[in-house]
């Protein structure tokens, strides 16, 4: 493949590339007042596949050793959208380790070989992007020639909530609902989900073992609260800097009864945190924000390759299993 430094190349990741793919994933953490790195052990391409019908993986190779120095993921499943079941593919994993930041002249390759090996069975694409993150922000929303159209669609806000005292529910089958952002239970539950409420008002629980979140460090006020027991007043618990977080992700289907059905999940499988996404504005966001300070923000895109038309995502909800 023909590039603008001929010691850089961009191919499908294959086993061979896992374990680089592996350090340049838990190297490049994100710092804030709550530092992480985001691992996926034992294997980054399973771990990919775990959370999708298809995950593909590219990767960025540098020199005659051919040494991962970029990466990026297009992951592919089903949701219900504008009436009807669409196969969206999330772009994520997009990482340059600092040293060969010169090689983004090959980024736009790398989406484009994404698009070209998915686009006879995707209807969408979306990414997100920390909303922090001002400079990657105004770097993909600013329209280049060679990159596809970033449309920003909403803020999603994902909340870390603290367990309570365990009150055991019985699981359900849920109903499958038509609202747009919905995916379908039975492929949920293929990946452990479990499920509580009614019919078609529920929410569920999944351990996503596939990917670990490990603690950096803390700052701010997040340093105080690492070494209180936050736990006795059901705020998130802090894991210690380097460990991984004992977490859980959630996903809340419901119409009405929903701080019913949060409480629920609360209170179903101790953990240090749960973690739930919402849309910012909506009924959903309005009620977790009243049960932790801890919170971030991300900013969602839809992908437009080559001038395609924009959907209507009005409503659309990412759950954080799958962010």
């Amino acid at each position: 493949m023909s590039s603008p430094n001929r010691s850089y190349r961009v191919v499908q990741a294959g086993p061979e590339h896992d374990a680089g793919m592996a350090r340049l994933l838990e190297e490049s953490a994100f710092d804030g007042p709550i530092a992480v790195s985001y691992r996926r052990r034992p294997s980054v391409i399973a771990s990919y596949k775990k959370e999708a019908d298809e995950g593909l993986l590219y990767v960025l190779l540098h020199g005659p050793e051919e040494a991962v120095v970029g990466m990026g993921a297009v992951t592919i499943r089903s949701i219900w959208l504008n009436g009807r079941w669409q196969r969206m593919a999330y772009l994520s994993g997009l990482r340059i380790t600092p040293a060969h930041q010169k090689a983004f002249l090959l980024i736009p390759r790398m989406y484009e070989r994404m698009y070209q090996s998915t686009k006879d069975q995707v209807d969408l694409y979306l990414t997100t992007i920390v909303s922090d993150n001002t400079d990657v922000i105004r770097m993909f929303e600013k329209k280049r020639r060679a990159m596809p159209e970033y449309r920003f669609e909403t803020e999603l806000e994902t909340y870390l909530i603290g367990s309570k005292p365990v009150r055991k529910e019985a699981q359900i089958r849920p109903q499958e609902r038509k609202t747009n952002g919905c995916a379908d239970p039975a492929w949920l539950a293929a990946r452990g989900a479990r499920f509580f409420g009614t019919g078609e008002n529920y929410g569920y629980l999944l351990k996503p073992y596939w990917k670990q979140y490990h603690i950096k460090s803390y700052r701010g006020a997040y340093r105080l609260l690492s070494v209180l027991p936050t736990e006795k007043f059901f705020l998130p618990r802090f894991p210690k800097p380097g460990t991984d977080a004992s977490y859980l992700a959630a996903g809340v289907y419901a119409d009405h009864d929903m701080p019913r059905i949060v409480d629920t999940l609360r209170r179903q499988t101790p953990a240090d945190f749960l973690m739930l996404s919402a849309v910012q504005g909506s009924p959903l966001a309005a009620h977790l924000k009243r049960l932790t300070p801890v919170v971030y923000r991300t900013r969602l895109y839809q992908v437009l390759f080559h001038e395609a038309e924009p959907q209507d995502l009005r409503g659309l909800a990412v759950d954080v299993s799958f962010l």
